[in-house]
């Protein structure tokens, strides 16, 4: 346990507002956004501001798992309400644009560095993600899927896969290719 904040701290506050605003993407273009952001804050709000002013010191730790849960639950809350109106494959295009509006230039290790501090996995000492090669292409696996216990009890795990990798796959357009076999994936170019 941290007593104090660090860089590590202040990524996963970075990865919290990110995956809040994917909910936001989700539901900003349908016709009934204050009924769903009424359902959405039913699961709890996330606060808004700089992390040093907002964070309860004595329990860091706990404080951020806490936003992580609260952000993973709103935005798989977000993507079953949506899909109950709309098409798995608009969303899959959603995310693919949000990924190309990223503008990424970077090497292949960037691309892996940049796609770890998007998203959520947990806490870093959970280790749910461990590179396998990053000689020549990326290869990683995801050793455990954090996602699953929220997920499952929403759209399904698989379904936030999906979208996760559509935003990959814009990340990396016309730059590198992003592939997956089972629960190894590859960045090769």
């Amino acid at each position: 346990m941290s007593a104090f904040l660090g860089f590590i701290h202040h990524l996963m506050w970075e990865k919290i507002n990110f995956t809040e605003s994917l909910s936001e993407e989700v539901v900003k273009d349908l016709n009934n956004i204050d009924e769903v952001e009424a359902e959405l804050n039913k699961i709890g709000t996330l606060e808004k501001g700089e992390l040093s002013e907002l964070i309860d010191n004595s329990n860091i730790h706990g404080w951020l798992l806490e936003r992580v849960n609260l952000v993973e639950k709103r935005f798989a809350k977000a993507v079953e309400i949506y899909l109950q109106t709309n098409s798995i494959d608009d969303l899959k295009i959603k995310f693919f644009e949000k990924g190309k509006a990223e503008n990424f230039t970077g090497s292949k290790i960037d691309a892996y560095k940049l796609i770890t501090s998007k998203f959520l996995d947990g806490m870093p000492c959970d280790g749910s993600i461990r590179v396998l090669s990053d000689s020549d292409d990326i290869e990683f696996m995801i050793a455990n899927d954090v996602h699953k216990s929220v997920w499952n009890d929403y759209a399904g795990v698989d379904v936030y896969w999906l979208l996760r990798d559509e935003f990959v796959r814009g990340l990396l357009d016309n730059k590198y290719s992003y592939e997956k076999e089972e629960n190894i994936y590859f960045i090769r170019g």
